[in-house]
C-alpha cells in the first residue's frame, strides 16, 4: 500500500573507502591562520608511498559522480515543470554548464598515465589516494567550498614549509580541486532531490487522508503510517523534509484534520521533538545548502578564470 511512501537513496552510488559517510563537505569555516597551521600539520604527518601505486580510481568515481549529477539535474528539471524548485535546487539547475564544464576539464587534464605518477599516501583515511587530493579535500571542506587564490597560495605554502610539493603535484592541484568540489556537488545534489521526493511524499499522503471527512478521518493519520512503517519512532521512519511538509499540509485541514495535528505533535514530543524545532532545523538545512551549493557554483567559475601559470610559480 502507498508505494510512493517508500524512502531511500534514491540509486545513490555506494561509496568506498573515505567518503562511506557520503556527508557533504559544509561544516566549519576557518581563519587562514588555522588553514595555515592545519597544512602544517597535514605535512608533518602524511605519510607518502615510497613506490608509485595506481592508488583509488579517481577517474572511475567522476565518472559515477557525473551520472549521478545528470541524474539529478534531469529530475529536478522535470520536476520543475510543475513546481518550484528550493533555492539550492535552482542554483544546480541554472548553473549545470558550469559543472559541465569542469567534468570535461578534468577529463582533458587528467590523463591516466600522470594520475599513476602523483604520489599516494600510504596510511590514513586517505589511503591510496593522492595526496594533493588530501590537500585539495581539506582546503574545500574547511571554506565551505568557497575558495580564493590568495587562500590557495597561502595554504601550499604553508605545507611546503615542512614538506614540498613534486612539481606534478602543484600542477594537478586545480584538478584535485575540481574533483573535490564535483565530488561534493553530487553529494549535496543527491539529498536535495531525496529531500525534493520525500516533501512529494508527504504531499501525497495528505492527499490521500484528504479523502476522508468529519469521523471517517479521525485516527487515520497514524493508521496509514502504521500500516507502511510498521510503527516505531516517527523520527526513525521519517525524514526531517518529510514532518515539516507534512505538518504543513495538517494545518491547512479543517478541524478533524487539526486534530490529527495535535496527535502528531504529542508523538513528536514525546520522542524528544517538537514540530517547530524541525521547522527551524529544516529551515537552516535548506539556508545551508543553499550556501554551499552557490558557494562550490563560485569556486568552479573561480578555477577557471585563475591563470593557474602565475599560480604555478609563486607556489
Amino acid at each position: 500500500m502507498f508505494d510512493f511512501l517508500r524512502f531511500g537513496t534514491d540509486g545513490e552510488i555506494p561509496e568506498s573507502s573515505m567518503v562511506e559517510d557520503d556527508s557533504p563537505l559544509d561544516g566549519e569555516i576557518f581563519s587562514l591562520e588555522r588553514l595555515q597551521a592545519q597544512a602544517a600539520e597535514l605535512a608533518r604527518t602524511h605519510r607518502v608511498a615510497a613506490q608509485k601505486k595506481r592508488g583509488f580510481d579517481l577517474l572511475a568515481r567522476l565518472e559515477n559522480n557525473k551520472n549521478e549529477l545528470v541524474n539529478v539535474y534531469r529530475a529536478l528539471t522535470d520536476a520543475a515543470r510543475n513546481e518550484p524548485l528550493t533555492p539550492s535546487a535552482e542554483w544546480l539547475v541554472d548553473n549545470f554548464h558550469i559543472v559541465e564544464e569542469q567534468l570535461r576539464e578534468v577529463r582533458q587534464d587528467l590523463p591516466r598515465k600522470f594520475y599513476r605518477e602523483l604520489p599516494k599516501l600510504e596510511t590514513g583515511a586517505f589511503e591510496n589516494y593522492p595526496r594533493i587530493y588530501h590537500l585539495a579535500y581539506r582546503i574545500v571542506a574547511d571554506t565551505d567550498n568557497r575558495l580564493d587564490a590568495v587562500t590557495l597560495e597561502a595554504f601550499l605554502e604553508a605545507y611546503q614549509n615542512h614538506s614540498p610539493l613534486a612539481i606534478g603535484e602543484i600542477w594537478a592541484f586545480p584538478i584535485s580541486l575540481r574533483l573535490v568540489l564535483i565530488e561534493n556537488l553530487r553529494r549535496f545534489a543527491v539529498k536535495i532531490l531525496k529531500a525534493r521526493r520525500d516533501r512529494s511524499a508527504a504531499d501525497r499522503l495528505a492527499d490521500e487522508l484528504a479523502k476522508y471527512t468529519g469521523k471517517e478521518f479521525t485516527g487515520r493519520t497514524f493508521e496509514l503510517l502504521a500500516e507502511n512503517f510498521d510503527g516505531g519512532r516517527l523520527t526513525d521512519k521519517f525524514s526531517q523534509a518529510f514532518l515539516v511538509q507534512f505538518a504543513a499540509r495538517l494545518h491547512e485541514g479543517d478541524d478533524y484534520i487539526g486534530y490529527e495535528l495535535e496527535k502528531l505533535q504529542r508523538r513528536l514530543l514525546s520522542e524528544g521533538v517538537t514540530l517547530e524545532h524541525l521547522a527551524h532545523r529544516e529551515h537552516n538545512r535548506q539556508a545551508n545548502t543553499q550556501t554551499s551549493v552557490a558557494n562550490i557554483i563560485t569556486s568552479m567559475r573561480l578555477l577557471s578564470t585563475l591563470d593557474w601559470r602565475d599560480f604555478f610559480e609563486s607556489v
